[in-house]
């Protein structure tokens, strides 16, 4: 229990409950609505994560990290002021799309009154979020995660129900907007009691904040380009019916995303505090840990999703999307990526010009590659492109960290652990290939040879913490 307590998993074991009930909505969501509805769907919720990006807001409600290295009393005034920036930079949503909604709205695939909701919820989103992240910034991880595991559940059970009783996409989109309201004044009302956010504007730290944040929310803008360049595109390239099809195959699997976003929340407030006080070999150390932890989990993930991506594809989304497979086999190679948080050390110490140069070059170049390979070639070696030049930009930036700290980039990272996770899940893979011929039904084979590659990988790496259990238990 005490290990449960410490360094990501509070966030990670409580994110995960919401994550487990996401999984089910693309069950439930591909068996009631039609493929285009579907594509509607996806498109609404992409660009619901793209409008933040363009507003630059998400970077004050990050840089909670960067000030909690700050005397606690200096700490707690940039906080309660970055709630401000937020509110501010998320306004230019309202400001901007409502004059041109009706302009816009049509070429979105959307009806006016679901694009103004979107605009409205887009506006809401950091700010509804700022309260969470400066809990888990204090160290208050568990209540942190749980108010937005609390959002998630609430959301996916709604969107579950609503779905299956009215069977309308108009009604879930109805639904997130109300939440996303209630959800801001919840979030807004326990900001001020737990002095985590304030109306008082201080002018110097509205200016400092912002200076910070800017280049990190335009960095992180630019990178949510080049992540997505290939969504972005394909959504008004492709068909709502093909663009489903494609973003299904885009799996995003919760509990990987969360726990690089937590490993991550974790590090960020470790490596400002030892860049303060000059201590790069422990910079050095709290990445490279990270790594490690994150590729513990992502590594097994890629081979399981490159190797029974077929059955992946027809569990989830029933035999109907099949043609989702081969996009899900290529996009895995997205989880390998994931292994390194390429710009937490840059972010964590303030360096975030250096990302911003480099997402600069590289996001116009994603947007270009994705439009004209996905117009002569496909949607395929679009995606492919977005890879590559995702793999550019960490390497770029890694590069970048280590010569700040002064170390090697092969010196960050736990090479021997990445070898050792490799090695394991490489020799699973192979014999859950060897039993496939015993199996009459590809399925039955993916139920019953999935669990136990996941059963034996964990088990093989938990044998030092079974084997002091059942010590602890003899003992006793």
């Amino acid at each position: 229990m005490k290990r449960l307590l410490q360094d990501h998993w509070p966030i990670f074991l409580l994110s995960n409950i919401s994550s487990l009930t996401n999984l089910l909505l693309p069950l439930v969501l591909v068996r009631i609505l039609n493929p285009s509805e579907i594509g509607v769907y996806k498109t609404f919720f992409l660009y619901l994560t793209v409008l933040p990006f363009l507003a630059l807001a998400g970077g004050p409600v990050h840089s909670v990290y960067y000030w909690i290295g700050l005397e606690e009393k200096e700490s707690d005034q940039y906080i309660k002021t970055s709630w401000l920036v937020t509110v501010f930079l998320s306004s230019f949503i309202l400001l901007i799309g409502l004059p041109l909604a009706p302009l816009l709205h049509e070429k979105f695939h959307l009806t006016l009154p679901v694009f103004i909701m979107l605009l409205v919820s887009g506006f809401l989103v950091c700010p509804s979020g700022h309260f969470p992240e400066a809990c888990i910034a204090r160290g208050k991880k568990a209540y942190g995660a749980f108010l937005s595991v609390l959002f998630e559940l609430l959301k996916t059970a709604g969107f579950i129900l609503l779905a299956w009783w009215y069977r309308e996409i108009e009604y879930l989109f109805s639904y997130f907007f109300l939440m996303m309201i209630l959800s801001f004044i919840l979030m807004t009302y326990l900001g001020l009691k737990n002095n985590a956010l304030t109306f008082r504007i201080d002018k110097a730290k509205f200016k400092e904040i912002l200076k910070y944040s800017l280049p990190m929310s335009l960095a992180s803008a630019l990178h949510f380009v080049i992540e997505k360049s290939d969504l972005l595109i394909l959504s008004s390239t492709l068909s709502s019916e093909m663009f489903a099809y494609y973003s299904l195959g885009c799996l995003i699997i919760p509990p990987l995303f969360i726990l690089d976003m937590s490993v991550q929340k974790v590090m960020l407030p470790k490596i400002s505090q030892s860049f303060r006080l000059k201590r790069n070999d422990d910079i050095k150390r709290e990445f490279k840990k990270g790594v490690s932890d994150i590729a513990y989990l992502m590594i097994p993930s890629f081979f399981g999703l490159v190797f029974f991506a077929p059955q992946i594809v027809e569990l989830l989304y029933t035999k109907d999307y099949a043609h989702s497979a081969l996009y899900l086999q290529i996009f895995a190679f997205s989880y390998l990526l994931m292994i390194f948080p390429h710009d937490a050390i840059l972010r964590g110490t303030g360096k975030t010009q250096t990302v911003l140069k480099i997402s600069l070059i590289l996001a116009p170049l994603a947007l270009i590659s994705a439009y004209f390979l996905s117009l002569t070639y496909g949607a395929g070696p679009a995606l492919i492109a977005t890879l590559v030049i995702k793999a550019t930009a960490k390497g770029f930036c890694l590069k970048a960290s280590g010569e700040m700290i002064g170390k090697k980039i092969y010196e960050m990272i736990p090479l021997r652990r990445i070898m050792e996770f490799t090695l394991v899940a490489s020799c699973l893979t192979l014999l859950s290939y060897s039993v496939k011929p015993y199996f009459e039904n590809k399925l039955e084979w993916f139920l019953i040879t999935a669990p136990l590659f996941a059963l034996f990988y964990i088990g093989y790496f938990q044998r030092p913490a079974f084997k002091r259990a059942l010590d602890k238990i003899r003992t006793s």
